[in-house]
Parts: structure tokens; C-alpha cells; sequence
């Protein structure tokens, strides 16, 4: 849109006049002598793009130099216009606020590694300099679009972004430096949950944190969530719960998806018949949640049935014994938002007992590796994940019905096949573990097996599916029975080491250079080990080229037997895929 030209005008406070065909600006507070806006610019890759430094300290307002259109300042941000007292400290450090003489006796120099002096920290001078709004600056100034918005005043950061006010719609990205040291150097300073929470009631996702000064700041990384592409609206989250006779955990699941903090959400649960009471819970519920009980072919068919009824852009499937954390769904709709690219993105879990005390806490695989996941070496924590909608409409609306145990892993192969995926960190999901559940059931793991196989070998005989995974079957087929053994060693209180060890024994013969098998054949030799110590050692065993820690086994059993015997058998057979 056309902007008539700005008059060319000289004031002592800034360097350059400008244009205001100028759409798009980088604000930089605090710029020093100006070298990270200049970089900034560099990675948004806009040329048009202008940058306005604003630095109160003199002599780093002289050294900051000018490109066509630029602008400068040599003031500081406050929550008014008008004069502030500025604290000169080092050189190069400086801000409007004083330091806190109690804390610095106990600060250790990030850069020297050296416990800071209190005469370092006392300030050299102090002067009243020029200080303005940041709302005031730019609508002076007309300034419309801020494309980058980055705030390093040492400790006074949040009144720098709160000066803004309403103008702050006019912000697309911001990049705040916090302080994170054990001891607080500012007075007052801000507090990272502070920005994050003022952040996020305007209208910004907290994306990232980065540590710097040796682990002393950290810069946090916000994006307006209405400039995200992904969805034209708020979109919908569709909770799909497939149940029966789980009277004793489903209240919890509802209460725990009535509760989240995100508003758009819809449960949708398919009861099979329940004859424990569940129905009559679900009752108490009507209303709130749409919820059907009748007769079905299992979980498979009710997820099915689910499916068909949902109308959300976003699915999640989550069992009547499990629970989302509060945030899950805002979890996810917020990160495809910043992933618009992806299908399918997946978090964290706390594996948790009956009563919901967390046994160990677990995560996907990171990266997502979808030969990992064919071959079962790693699972995708079906609780913890969220499906696109035109996802499912393209690799298929449904779940496999001919698959008794385990659905999801044909699902997440299926999907896998046409879509991509994404691990995000996060904790989203209580997975529960508990005695009536099905991975402590043998006979269960006996058809998980069986079911896992069988779609191998669909896969593997389907000439659409690229060369590169069809060569994987020896492979999966090992991973499916290395993985089968987890199931007997973990149950809830006693591993079934001695079944484990057969599961072991037969992906050995399949794929007798598997790293998995050794590492967990030779953790099932040790029945003594708790639970939470065999996790350990497992999680350990998935980590590609990490190998077991001396401390379970100790140096002799380790170094002596358990390396050269795996190194020699790996050389006596031909590592295939």
C-alpha cells in the first residue's frame, strides 16, 4: 500500500532519517554497537526489510553504523516518555536498574569462570538519559509492521515489551534475553515466567529458549499465533476413546479431557457393551461428551465407529485407562500451527500405576525415524500423539480391523507411508500400566506378535512401497520379537526373564546382529533389578551407538565378556538391514 514520502529532518537523538515506504522493520533495544540486528537481517533474508537501534549507553550508540533507511536512537525504553536514571556498570553493561549488592557476592562469572567482585557491579556513573515508549516511538514514526522485535535491557525487559501496549499487534516475532542465574543481579528484574506469561495473554507462542553466557541468560523466542499458518480458525480437537469394562479408570480420562485448557475440544467415546458400571458413568456425563455403548468387534471397531462421528481438523486417541495433562490439546494445535508442514505430531508420556504414581517417564522417537518405528525398534506413544484430519483422508479413515492387538502400530505404518511426522518435546499424556491392562496379559503379547508379523510381511509384499522399506523385513521381524521381550520383563512387579530370553533367542536367529538383542539379553539376566533401573537400561539400549552404563553390570562383566562377545559374533555374520 502506498505511504507518501517522509519528510528528511536532523535531531541529535538520531542517527539517519528514513522513508516510510519502509514496510517491514526489525526493532532492536539494546543493540550495543548493532551487530545482531545486522545478522538478524542476514537470516530473515528481506532486504527491504529496516532496523531501528535504540541504545542509551554513547559510545555504543557511535560505533552502531548504518545502512540505507536504518534508524538509530540513543535512548532508553521505559514505561513513559520523558527522563530515567541509567546505571553504568562494566563496560558494556548498563540498565536502569541497580544491581543487587546481596546477590553479587555469590555470582560466578560466566565468562572468566571467577566469583564476581561487588565493585565490579558497583556502577561507575549514573546520568539521566532520554527514555520513550515503544507505542510512541513507532507511531511517530510510522512505523506499522515490526517484523522482529528484540529486547536486551538487562533485567528490564518486560516493561520494555509491556511499553508497546495495544502497538503490540503490530509485532510478528520477539526474541527476549532473561537472566537465569541462581541469584538475582537486577533488582526486580524480569522473570522468564513473567515474559512468558505476558507473552502469551497478547497473543504469543513461547517457541524456544536458547542458553548463552555459559548457561547465565537464555534467549526466549515468541511468534504470534495468528500470523501461523496451519489452520484458518481456531481449529477443532477431536478426542477419540474406545472402552470397555473400565469402570475403575474412565471418569479420570473424561475428567481429564473435560479439563483442558483449550476450548474447542470434543470427546467422542465408544463403549462396547460395558457391563462394570461404565455405561452408568458415562451417563452422568451425557451432555458433555457424546458417548454411545453397544456392541462391537473389539477396539479396533470402536475406534472405527469413533472415527466416523469426530468432526475435529485434529485427532487424538486416548484409551479409557489413560489421561491427557491439562494442556494437550492446546499442545497440539499449537505446535502445527508452528509445523504446517507435518501430519503428525507426537510428545511425552508419564508411564504411570493404577493409582497414578509415574513408574518412569518416556518419550518417542526423537528424531522421528520411520524405519525405527516399521521395525519396531521404537514406538510412537500413541497418547501422547495427534493426527491431522486430511491426514486420515489420505492414508485412510479407519483403523484395521483385522488386527486384534496393537492397531495403532499398523495405523502409525499406513500414515507413516504417506505423511510426515515430527517428535515435539513435551510432556501431553499419563500412559497406564496396571495389571488388567493388555501388555500384561501373555496371551496378549503372544497375538501382538502375531499381529505385528503379519504386517510385515502386507508391507513387504506390496510392491507400491518403496525398495528401501520392503529390504527391511529381516529387521522388523527381529524388532518385533526383541520387542515382544520388553513385555515380559517389565510387567508390573516380577519380569518374566526366562520367556524374555526365548523372544531374545528367536530375533538372535532372524537378525543375529541386532545391537537390541544384546543389550537386552544380557539385562535379563538380572532379575534382580527394579523396574525404573531395567527402563534405564532399555531406553539406554534404543540410543543408536550408546552402549550399556558399567554401573548395572560392573567393569569386569562389561569390558571382559559382554563387549568381545558381541563384537565377535557381530563379525562372524553379515550385518544385513
Amino acid at each position: 500500500m502506498p505511504v507518501k514520502e517522509f519528510t528528511f529532518f536532523k535531531n541529535k537523538n538520531f542517527g539517519i532519517c528514513y522513508n516510510r515506504n519502509m514496510i517491514s522493520w526489525i526493532i532492536d533495544v539494546g543493540a550495543y554497537d548493532g551487530t545482531y540486528g545486522k545478522i538478524l537481517k542476514k537470516v530473515l533474508s528481506d532486504e527491504q526489510c529496516r532496523i531501528l537501534y535504540i541504545e542509551p549507553d554513547p559510545e555504543a550508540f557511535e560505533r552502531i553504523v548504518l545502512d540505507e533507511g536504518d534508524l538509530k536512537l540513543n535512548l532508553a525504553v521505559a514505561s513513559y516518555d520523558g527522563t530515567i536514571p541509567f546505571y553504568f556498570y562494566q563496560p558494556g553493561t548498563h540498565s536502569v536498574l541497580q544491581t543487587n549488592a546481596e546477590s553479587i557476592r555469590g555470582y560466578v562469572d560466566g565468562f572468566s569462570g571467577k566469583q564476581a567482585l561487588a565493585a565490579d557491579w558497583v556502577p561507575r556513573r549514573v546520568s539521566r538519559v532520554p527514555c520513550r515508549r515503544l507505542d510512541s516511538v513507532i507511531s511517530e514514526y510510522g512505523i506499522q509492521h515490526v517484523r522482529f522485535l528484540k529486547v536486551d535491557a538487562q533485567g528490564y525487559d518486560l516493561e520494555v515489551i509491556k511499553s508497546l501496549g495495544d502497538s503490540i499487534d503490530r509485532v510478528d516475532e520477539v526474541v527476549c534475553e532473561v537472566q537465569v542465574t541462581p541469584r538475582e543481579i537486577y533488582k526486580n528484574a524480569s522473570k522468564k515466567e513473567d515474559v512468558i506469561d505476558y507473552l502469551h495473554s497478547v497473543g504469543f507462542l513461547f517457541l524456544k529458549q536458547e542458553f548463552q553466557t555459559f548457561g547465565q541468560e537464555i534467549n526466549m523466542y515468541f511468534k504470534k499465533k495468528s500470523i501461523m499458518r496451519g489452520f484458518a480458525k481456531e481449529p477443532l480437537v477431536s478426542v477419540l476413546t474406545p472402552s470397555y469394562n473400565n469402570a475403575n479408570f474412565i471418569k479420570k480420562c473424561i475428567e481429564s479431557v473435560l479439563a483442558q485448557d483449550y476450548p474447542h475440544v470434543e470427546m467422542i467415546v465408544q463403549d462396547g457393551g460395558s457391563t462394570d458400571g461404565t455405561v452408568e458413568i458415562l451417563k452422568r456425563y451425557s451432555g458433555r461428551i457424546d458417548w454411545r455403548s453397544e456392541k462391537d468387534h473389539g477396539q479396533s471397531d470402536g475406534l472405527n465407529r469413533a472415527l466416523q462421528r469426530c468432526r475435529g481438523d485434529i485427532i487424538g486417541v486416548l484409551n479409557a485407562d489413560d489421561e491427557y495433562l491439562p494442556h494437550a490439546a492446546r499442545w497440539a494445535v499449537d505446535n502445527f500451527a508452528i509445523h504446517p508442514e507435518v501430519g503428525v505430531i507426537y510428545g511425552q508420556q508419564h508411564n504411570v500405576d493404577a493409582k497414578g504414581n509415574i513408574l518412569w517417564s518416556g518419550e518417542g522417537p526423537d528424531p522421528y525415524d520411520f524405519e525405527k518405528v516399521f521395525c519396531c525398534e521404537a514406538v510412537i506413544p500413541a497418547q501422547a500423539a495427534f493426527v491431522r484430519r486430511t491426514v486420515f483422508e489420505t492414508a485412510g479413515f479407519y483403523v484395521d480391523v483385522t488386527r486384534k492387538t496393537c492397531p495403532d502400530y499398523e495405523m502409525w505404518v499406513r500414515i507413516g507411508l504417506k505423511a510426515s511426522m515430527r517428535y515435539v518435546p513435551g510432556f501431553v499424556a499419563k500412559y497406564r500400566i496396571h495389571p488388567g491392562s493388555e501388555g500384561q496379559n501373555d496371551k496378549w503379547v503372544e497375538e501382538f506378535v502375531r499381529s505385528k508379523r503379519a504386517v510385515i510381511e502386507r508391507i513387504c509384499n506390496d510392491l507400491s512401497v518403496p525398495v528401501k522399506i520392503r529390504s527391511l523385513r529381516r529387521r522388523a521381524h527381529a524388532g518385533v520379537l526383541a520387542w515382544s521381550a520388553l513385555h515380559f520383563m517389565l510387567p508390573i512387579k516380577y519380569g518374566k526373564n526366562q520367556r524374555a530370553r526365548r523372544q531374545l533367542m528367536k530375533s538372535f536367529i532372524i537378525r543375529p546382529t541386532s545391537s537390541l538383542f544384546f543389550d537386552l539379553f544380557l539385562a535379563s539376566l538380572f532379575p534382580t533389578i527394579d523396574l525404573s533401573e531395567k527402563k534405564v537400561m532399555i531406553n539406554r539400549a534404543r540410543e543408536k551407538g550408546r552402549e550399556l552404563d558399567e554401573r548395572f553390570f560392573g567393569g569386569v562383566i562389561y569390558r571382559f565378556l559382554y563387549r568381545p562377545a558381541k563384537g565377535l559374533l557381530t563379525r562372524m555374520f553379515v550385518r544385513d538391514s
